[in-house]
Formats: C-alpha cells, sequence, structure tokens
C-alpha cells in the first residue's frame, strides 16, 4: 500500500507538469485534488505542496502559491532543492528579489544537477534582471545552458534557450543566439510538431528582438518547410496553427499566403464548422476571439475610404459564433477552482466578451438594454471578486474600465435615451 501511495503522488506531480504545459489547469488541480496527505511521509508531503504551489504560480495565484507551503519551516525547505526553487520563484513572482535570491542560491549550494541546477541558474537570471544586472544575467544564463548540455532535456528548452537568446540579442551577439537556439533544434524529437513549432516560436521572438527582418522571414520560411516535412497535422493541429498564424503576420507586418483575405478568414470559419465536437469549447472560444480580433485590426489598417462591408459581415459572423457559446463558457467559468486565478479572469473575460457581443449586434439601443444590465453586472462581480483575492491594484483598474466603459456607451446612445442609461 506505502509503495503504491508513493507511485500514485509522483505520478500526480508528473501529470501536473504535463498539464501545465498544455494549459490545463483544471486537470492538473484534479490530478493532485485526490492525494491525501495523511497518508504520506514529510518528504511526501513536502513533494506535494511544492507541486500545488507550482499550480497556483502559473495560475497567477501567487499568495496561494506562498500558503500551501506556509508550515514548512525554513529549515525543511532548505534540506529539499525543490521546495528551495518553488520559494524562490513565490518571491521573484511577488518582486522580493533579495529573498528570491536567497532561497535560489541556497537551492545552488546543494550541488544539484540536471534540470533544477538549470532551473534554479534560469530563475536567478530572472532576478538578475530585474535588478537591472543585464551580465550577470547572461553569466547565469550561460551557467543554466553548460548545466543543460550535461543532460540535454527538451522541455528546458522553452525558458532557457529562449531567454538566453533574447539576452545575447540585447547584448549584441545575434550571431550566439542563433546557435543557442540551432541546440534547442537539436535536443527535442524533430518528428514532433510541438517541439518543431517551440523552437520555430522561440527563434521568431529572437528574430523580433533583434529587429531583424531577414531573420524574421527566414523564420517564417522555415515554418513552412518544416510543417511540409512533417506531413499532415491532425485537423485540430492544424486550425490552431492557422489562427495562431493570423497573430504571427499580423505583428509582423508579413503577408498570409492566401487568394485574399476574406477568403482566408471563410476557410477559417468553415474549418471549424467541419469539425464540431473535434475543436472543444476551451480552444475553440479563444479561436473566434483571436479570429475576431484581427478581423477588427484589418478593418483599422484599410481605413474608412476602403469597402469594408465584407469585413464587417465577417465580424458580425464571428461574433455571432461567440454569442453561442454563452452556456459553454459560463459551464467552464462556474466550474473553475475559484483559486485558479489566471484562468478565471481569462474566462470571466470571455463571459464580458458575450455581453459587449449582443451590444454589438442590437439593431435598436431599446433592445440592448438588458445587455447593457447584464455587462454591468457582470463587470462589477469581476470587480468584486478581485478585490475579494487581495488584488487590490487589479481590482482598482475592473472598476476604472467599468466607469469608462459606462461612459462610453451612454455617449454613444440616442440623446433620448441617455437619461436612462443608468437604469438600463
Amino acid at each position: 500500500a506505502f509503495a503504491g501511495k508513493h507511485y500514485r503522488l509522483r505520478r500526480a506531480v508528473l501529470l501536473v507538469t504535463a498539464y501545465l504545459r498544455e494549459g490545463q489547469f483544471i486537470e492538473a488541480h484534479a490530478a493532485l485534488a485526490v492525494m491525501d496527505e495523511a497518508s504520506l511521509l514529510r518528504d511526501e508531503v513536502i513533494l506535494l505542496r511544492c507541486a500545488w504551489s507550482r499550480l497556483f504560480l502559473a495560475a497567477n495565484n501567487p499568495a496561494e502559491a506562498a500558503r500551501r507551503l506556509g508550515d514548512i519551516n525554513n529549515e525543511e525547505c532548505t534540506h529539499d532543492t525543490a521546495a528551495l526553487l518553488v520559494k524562490g520563484m513565490i518571491a521573484l513572482n511577488q518582486q522580493r528579489l533579495d529573498e528570491a535570491r536567497d532561497w535560489l542560491e541556497q537551492g545552488l549550494d546543494r550541488n544539484p544537477t540536471g534540470a533544477e541546477r538549470v532551473l534554479l541558474l534560469n530563475n536567478l537570471a530572472l532576478v538578475e534582471r530585474n535588478q537591472n544586472r543585464p551580465l550577470a544575467q547572461l553569466e547565469r544564463l550561460q551557467a543554466a545552458r553548460a548545466a543543460f548540455q550535461q543532460r540535454p532535456r527538451a522541455d528546458l528548452t522553452e525558458c532557457l534557450h529562449h531567454n538566453l537568446s533574447i539576452a545575447l540579442v540585447r547584448a549584441g551577439q545575434a550571431a550566439e543566439a542563433r546557435e543557442v537556439l540551432r541546440e534547442a533544434w537539436a535536443a527535442g524529437d524533430n518528428r514532433n510538431p510541438r517541439h518543431v513549432l517551440e523552437v520555430l516560436n522561440n527563434s521568431l521572438l529572437a528574430a523580433r528582438e533583434a529587429g531583424d527582418d531577414g531573420w524574421k522571414r527566414e523564420v517564417y520560411a522555415e515554418f513552412d518547410r518544416q510543417l511540409s516535412r512533417l506531413g499532415p497535422l491532425s485537423a485540430r493541429e492544424q486550425f490552431a496553427l492557422d489562427v495562431s498564424a493570423l497573430r504571427m503576420h499580423r505583428n509582423d507586418g508579413l503577408p498570409i499566403n492566401a487568394p485574399s483575405y476574406e477568403e482566408l478568414i471563410e476557410r477559417l470559419l468553415q474549418d471549424l464548422d467541419q469539425q464540431g465536437a473535434a475543436i472543444p469549447v476551451m480552444e475553440r472560444v479563444p479561436a473566434l476571439r483571436a479570429i475576431r480580433y484581427d478581423l477588427e485590426r484589418e478593418i483599422e489598417t484599410r481605413g474608412a475610404s476602403a469597402n469594408l462591408a465584407p469585413l464587417i459581415e465577417l465580424t458580425h459572423r464571428v461574433t455571432k459564433r461567440i454569442l453561442a457559446h454563452r452556456e459553454a463558457v459560463e459551464t467552464v467559468l462556474y466550474g473553475l477552482p475559484p483559486a485558479l486565478l489566471g484562468p478565471v479572469a481569462t474566462w470571466r473575460a470571455y463571459q464580458l466578451d458575450m455581453d459587449k457581443a449582443e451590444i454589438l449586434l442590437a439593431e435598436r439601443f431599446a433592445d440592448a438594454r438588458a445587455s447593457f444590465a447584464r455587462l454591468f453586472s457582470h463587470q462589477r462581480e469581476k470587480a468584486e471578486w478581485l478585490s475579494a483575492q487581495g488584488m487590490a491594484r487589479v481590482a482598482i483598474e475592473a472598476w476604472i474600465v467599468l466607469c469608462d466603459e459606462f461612459v462610453a456607451y451612454h455617449d454613444q446612445a440616442p440623446r433620448a435615451d441617455q437619461a436612462t442609461f443608468a437604469r438600463a
């Protein structure tokens, strides 16, 4: 029975790591929630608490992450490298930089190897960057790279090689940054689309940091070559990639390979229809929001003198599709564990999008009265929720947004309706 509990704990911790890489917070929470601390040894309790803390850090809740380690005393932490790493991450997240340095350097004092050493040095580099010490940051990252080279692991390249390539570009060493990214490429399975896309995304970020248009074009060409080499992706993977390409090309000002922009959006909507339930709501709603956002940017780019009717019609169609997911969005939102602040905030934003979509599609102010009431009610709930979570600054920002949007909608309303707007 003891061995079984130990195995289940280790499996749960590994699952959390995998789920967090995929952004699957609910699944990560569920994997840990089934573990019973009362049946664990003390070192296993620390392991479980560290996993909880990593989850809450990823979910933008450093206060809960700290609370999970609150009754583990400093002496226990100093004998556990994973705990020191997490303690350092929490302090870093909360901008307690000297404390973060202390925890992470204590971790190095234990002379760890492999991934733990890489992560300790990588996070110390973040402390150096936050303290405006770019040379020290680069030294820490180079030390992390040396540790990585002793035991290469593909999942570490997403943080280490990204951070190092950006730091090298900023230090005027773009050629060395390219070499670092080639090392990341060689560290993983180049038959794995995820690894290929991660390395190419990091290459694109480095090229943007360098302001090198030629490098950016090289990366885009490499995207096309690698996708051809990998062969056909699943329909779900291809759709996600196509939606991401909208944002990438928009950010870099490069043309998309399609007969026309309108035809590209039509094809994306057709793909979404054809896939149906194969694309779950957790992916479908963000994708539709991304498409609508890109349509809005395209309208801005073309300007009022252009024929915007086709784009406006497409925007309305996408908006209606977003609205069709209101029930699903609220099911996800109200099913999220409240302490997962980041995901809750994301799905609250989707809920507000639904309210604004209804207002956008309304033909008359009177038709939108209930939508206005729902929007401002949800905005108030969001601000009060943030305040209850101890996020005072963000809560104040939410109240300011509510006031700004109330005034903006009020001023856009017909004069005859403005007097009753507050009762909408």
